[in-house]
């Protein structure tokens, strides 16, 4: 008896967790990213889920360049990725913000990239 109602919980949990997933709320984004290591930022969307993982899929990066994706909350709340043409990151929050909390996307050029940068795909705080 006890093993059925394990079996059932450990169930229940990973069935909340696969559909949390999937029904989480996902939000364009279309950037201008200026030159020499500047940023551009979405708007802030709000966090629905307990989840610690957020997600982005970089449809297009301007000019063959790469750009990076963290998330933010007037500072940087996750690990940096480098995202190019038809690139898709999911990651683990380094700080995990609570549910009805609200985070931006920032999108950063490098450093010795001389030209400003348009980013565009979607992303999820809730990935």
């Amino acid at each position: 008896m006890k093993r059925s109602v394990l079996a059932v919980t450990l169930a229940t949990l990973v069935s909340i967790l696969f559909v949390g997933r999937a029904l989480a709320a996902w939000y364009s984004y279309n950037v201008i990213v200026p030159k020499f290591g500047g940023s551009a930022y979405t708007s802030y969307q709000r966090k629905d889920t307990p989840s610690g993982w957020w997600a982005v899929n970089s449809i297009g990066v301007g000019g063959s360049y790469q750009v990076y994706v963290t998330m933010n909350q007037g500072g940087d709340i996750s690990n940096s990725y480098l995202v190019d043409d038809w690139t898709a990151v999911s990651a683990l929050y380094t700080t995990v913000p609570g549910v009805g909390s609200y985070v931006r996307m920032r999108v950063g050029n490098h450093v010795y990239t001389p030209v400003d940068v348009q980013a565009y795909g979607s992303w999820t705080p809730d990935g």
